[in-house]
């Protein structure tokens, strides 16, 4: 077409002769493509021959070549882990932004960058590794294409190392190796680095050599630990270390133990040698005083370590080294015996090692496997003790075998001590100022002052005990401050920071402590800077150093820990598609914007998964573990896929949709029933539209289709909305979807059924008063519309809401019933019911006083008032399980043996009144129990003759001979109770040693209580009006009631 550009008929030819050509499939589409082709190069059907060569084409006025820029020419710098907004500009484009292909790409660079949209002109560019980086901004409008490029440098923090601790004599020169690990710089010819060493704390002026360069010197104007730092900055981040020298310090290495005796206070020495776990001094009871410096002890007094020094032992024993440090002032010159100044022993005649006090001397006995138990035969002695005056007295033991002895610097005395430490005791005790075990006493006793003690588990040098001679005892130490380890979290979660903290003097709350950052991408914020133990919050992911500084006022110590903070991916699963079938096959391009891991330095774990979230078929992934790949659709409808990334730490997910058209189709759904007056929600779905016009309209519509009442639509024109109806019944909806364009009218219809439901009504009857052991009658009632159907029925269910007993119900599903309450109190009951069993309940309540029973009821089985006041049953009103009622039987031609009173009943013809059958609930009761209490308001019948004597009151027996107990009234005019037991015969007349069993008390003419109670013990009692005349005559009924039988 380049030479058709000065006639519009020609033009117009050639664009139909290739799309014939090379693209078919486009001919539908030709008389767009003229239109769009003539608008773009200003052609129309005016436009005239203006010539008939290339020049003439570019002299007549086409349109210039478009061009691209990607933004500055000079390098672009930011920091790793952040954004780099590109700036993309079009020059001379005459097309429409959205006609042009846009595509963000990287050229060249050490890692993968990725952009939020590769094809929009203004996005974000995200890197995570450091370094140069070429990106390209490239436009496409289908006949030409143009592009630019932009550097980036993306920088990250330096790394630096201050070098190791040191120490060294006053008058020396550090000597300071700082050492850079990583630049932090992209690009080693954009950035510059500076250096700078500065003190963070120290008892004196340092002065450096050259405080900018890596490598110089220091000096010091006074003794003393000093904390020196080096910082390095790269022009975007700043990193540091610290190092400490000690001038003329305390000699640490192999330090197992260190008791300086500053406490001023209190009952424990502490050991702040900062090894786990300490070995603490505990103070007796008295002759230890708190002296200016140090503890003064007077005689015969001792101090052992709170527990067993077994890690002392342990790390002694390994090297077959030792060093014991003292310093002390002696209270006398001369002292009688041995006096233990500091023992590791068993006792006076067996020790591991021991630094006492003999005469005027100092002695040192260290066991070996070539020595006695004491080592008294290996012993050493040497120096002059000056009393009063502040002593430094030192032990070195050589694993080469050479015992030294030094007094204030200086070696006073030396012997061969060959062997080793193999035959050391574990179980001895380290003890000051005397000698452990039941013989020490004042010949052992040391007194004076301790100012330090100090167990190395190696020999010193001469230099070595020469330079903690000349640090001094009372020198202040700096504190000793541990971070904690370092750490691995994931955000949102904060870091929890635990120091540890020591010190000669102050207790750790006495300390001020400092959390600070070193270096990382974002500000971290402490909870608490100031405190020990505090949480840290990280607003990005990255290495984060944290510095823990601790100081006492003169001098400081700090620690410092790594966090790697990861965090969620951040990811973007694409732009929404549209499809068609049959060929619907969608190109997912998932892009990892940042993959969340704090260090990038770290072997990367990331795992990509792609999902299918919604869709009415299956998605096909051909690879659903790469970001980019393609998936396949053989249903139509709207699909929801989703992209998960882990990055081995946390994971996060973005979603795309997919839409696969055809012509329309649609669905619509409710809840099947709906609970009025609730209105139904309708959820219509549009599963495909089938748009071939993207202008088409779309119209949607409820409506009922039956149904016996009126249906109001909250909008019936939104595919999800809600139904009202006038009254209960069954329903048909229905939704229509109708697509209508310039070439098509398409329409969809979808129904369904629903049944509005009227909950039932619910009336729980008027509230009860009972008095125990009455029932209650509850007279519930419930209505119903019949709905749904099925079931087409109601169900109820009485419960108990509240009251202080249980509730026994007759029949706990009709709403008619009666209620049997255990303990007096007020009752809440609930009545509930439903039409379906998903239905939400419906109910009432009743509220039902039940008053207790005058009479004692626990423990009560069978109860029976007599107040009938007619027929021929007595009941069982005692509530105790399955009722125990009496009937009537008559006795030969008796047709009215009974007379009802106005309470209680007068038998007036010989009658029974039983059970109907066994009594078996009465029988396991009290077999259970093998207790039993007989009770009876009775009058006397008038004579009872002997040859029916005892007239039976009540029995639970077989026959006159065979019986559990019977309660009845002799001719003698007396009361009898005959109880069965395994002790008795089965009549319940005699023990099993010929005794009588039964027992007797004297009737009285008027209406009695009559009461007789056997425990489990077999003690006895019988009653008659609430006293027993003769207790303590009663036998013992021993035995049970295991022999019972089943009797009625």
């Amino acid at each position: 077409m380049a030479n058709k550009l000065t006639n519009f008929a020609e033009f117009s030819r050639a664009i139909r002769e290739t799309i014939k050509t090379y693209h078919p499939e486009l001919q539908p589409h030709t008389e767009a493509i003229i239109q769009y082709m003539s608008l773009y190069f200003g052609i129309t059907e005016d436009t005239l021959l203006l010539g008939s060569g290339e020049d003439d084409f570019v002299d007549g006025g086409a349109p210039l070549l478009p061009e691209v820029d990607a933004g500055p020419d000079n390098p672009q710098t930011i920091a790793i882990n952040s954004a780099l907004e590109l700036q993309g500009t079009l020059i001379n484009s005459q097309q429409p932004l959205e006609n042009l292909l846009i595509v963000w790409s990287k050229v060249s660079g050490p890692a993968e960058v990725t952009f939020d949209d590769p094809n929009r002109l203004v996005t974000n560019a995200h890197f995570t590794s450091r370094g140069k980086y070429v990106l390209r901004l490239t436009m496409n409008d289908g006949l030409f294409a143009a592009s630019d490029d932009l550097i980036v440098v993306v920088n990250s923090e330096p790394q630096v190392s201050a070098g190791a601790d040191q120490m060294i004599r006053l008058r020396d020169t550090a000597a300071l190796q700082g050492a850079l690990l990583d630049s932090g710089l992209g690009d080693e010819a954009s950035g510059t680095l500076t250096y700078l060493w500065s003190v963070e704390s120290g008892p004196g002026e340092v002065t450096f050599a050259n405080p900018n360069a890596l490598a110089t010197t220091a000096t010091f104007t006074k003794s003393g630990p000093y904390l020196l730092r080096l910082t390095a900055n790269n022009g975007f981040f700043t990193a540091s270390d610290d190092m400490v020298i000690s001038v003329a310090g305390r000699v640490t290495q192999g330090l197992q133990t260190l008791h300086v005796f500053k406490e001023g206070s209190g009952e424990t020495v502490r050991d702040i040698a900062a090894l786990d776990p300490p070995l603490p001094f505990a103070l007796p009871a008295s002759g230890a005083t708190w002296v200016e410096g140090g503890l003064a002890l007077a005689e015969p007094t001792i101090l052992e370590t709170a527990q067993s020094p077994t890690r002392l032992f342990n790390a002694l024993r390994s090297s077959h080294e030792l060093t014991l440090e003292t310093w002390i002032k002696p209270a006398v010159e001369d002292q009688p015996g041995l006096a233990r100044i500091v023992t590791f022993s068993g006792g006076p005649a067996i020790r591991n090692f021991t630094l006492g006090q003999r005469g005027k001397q100092f002695y040192a006995a260290v066991r070996t496997d070539t020595t006695n138990q004491n080592a008294g035969d290996k012993a050493l002695a040497g120096g002059a003790v000056m009393p009063d005056a502040l002593m430094h007295v030192v032990i070195t033991r050589t694993a080469s075998g050479v015992l030294r002895l030094f007094v204030n610097g200086v070696e006073v005395a030396q012997r061969s001590l060959p062997g080793t430490f193999s035959n050391w005791v574990s179980t001895h005790r380290l003890a000051l100022g005397n000698e452990v075990g039941e013989n020490a006493g004042y010949d052992r006793a040391w007194s004076g002052e301790y100012h330090l003690v100090a167990i190395y588990d190696r020999a010193l040098s001469a230099e070595e005990v020469q330079q903690n001679f000349e640090f001094g005892a009372d020198t202040n130490l700096p504190p000793i401050v541990f971070a904690g380890g370092d750490l691995t979290l994931d955000l949102p979660n904060a870091a929890t920071l635990q120091g540890f903290l020591l010190d000669d003097r102050l207790m750790p709350e006495q300390i001020s402590v400092k959390w600070t950052q070193v270096s990382g991408l974002t500000n971290v914020v402490f909870d608490n800077p100031d405190a020990l133990s505090t949480q840290a919050n990280f607003a990005d992911s990255g290495v984060y150093v944290l510095r823990l500084t601790a100081s006492d006022e003169q001098l400081s110590a700090s620690d410092e820990l790594r966090i790697v903070v990861n965090k969620a991916p951040s990811l973007h699963a694409g732009s929404t598609q549209w499809l068609a079938l049959p060929a619907a096959v969608a190109e997912l391009d998932g892009v990892i914007t940042h993959d969340g891991l704090g260090d990038p330095a770290l072997p990367k774990n990331i795992s990509v998964n792609w999902s299918q979230l919604e869709g009415p078929g299956q998605a096909v992934f051909a690879n659903p573990q790469a970001l980019s790949t393609h998936v396949s659709f053989t249903v139509f409808g709207k699909y929801v896929l989703q992209l998960s990334v882990h990055n081995g730490h946390q994971m996060s997910i973005a979603a795309v949709t997919v839409f696969v058209n055809q012509a329309p189709n649609i669905r619509a759904g409710a809840e099947a029933i709906v609970n009025l007056p609730k209105a139904a929600t309708l959820n219509g779905e549009i599963v495909e539209l089938g748009l071939a016009d993207p202008e088409g309209v779309i119209t949607r519509q409820w409506s009922k289709v039956s149904g016996p009442g009126e249906v109001t639509f909250a909008d019936a024109s939104l595919l999800s909305t809600t139904a009202s109806f006038s009254q209960s019944g069954v329903y048909v909806l229905k939704l229509t979807v109708a697509i209508s364009g310039a070439h098509f009218n398409l329409q969809s219809e979808a129904q369904v059924q629903l049944t509005a439901n009227a909950a039932p009504k619910v009336d729980a009857g008027p509230d009860v008063q009972i008095t125990l052991p009455a029932v209650a009658e509850l007279e519930g009632t419930i209505s119903d519309d019949g709905f749904p159907d099925p079931p087409g029925r109601v169900t109820a269910a009485w419960s108990k809401v509240s009251g202080p007993g249980s509730v026994q119900f007759s029949n706990v599903s009709s709403a008619y019933t009666t209620a049997r309450f255990s303990q007096p109190g007020n009752y809440v009951l609930q009545l509930l019911a439903k039409d379906y069993p998903q239905a939400p309940p419906v109910s009432a309540e009743v509220h039902v006083e039940v008053l207790p029973s005058p009479r004692v009821t626990e423990g009560l089985q069978a109860l029976y008032l007599f107040d009938e006041g007619s027929g021929n049953t007595v009941y069982d009103v005692s509530g105790a399980g399955a009722p125990l009622d009496l009937r009537l039987q008559q006795i030969g031609n008796n047709s009215q043996p009974l007379q009802w009173l106005n309470k209680g009943l007068r038998i007036v013809q010989p009658t029974i009144i039983k059970s109907n059958g066994p009594a078996t609930r009465l029988i396991n009761a009290l077999q259970s129990t093998n207790e039993l209490t007989i009770e009876a308001w009775v009058k006397r019948a008038a004579s009872i003759p002997v040859d029916r004597s005892p007239g039976r009151i009540v029995t639970l027996s077989r026959d006159g001979g065979r019986r559990n107990f019977t309660l009845g009234q002799l001719h003698e005019d007396r009361w009898q109770v005959r109880l069965r037991t395994t002790n008795t015969d089965e009549n319940g007349v005699r023990l099993n040693n010929g005794q009588p069993a039964y027992q007797d008390i004297d009737l009285v003419p008027e209406l009695c209580h009559v009461v007789y109670t056997r425990r489990t013990t077999g003690t006895i009692r019988f009653y008659l009006n609430g006293v027993d005349p003769a207790p303590s005559t009663r036998p013992r009924l021993t035995g049970d009631f295991s022999n019972w039988e089943e009797f009625e």
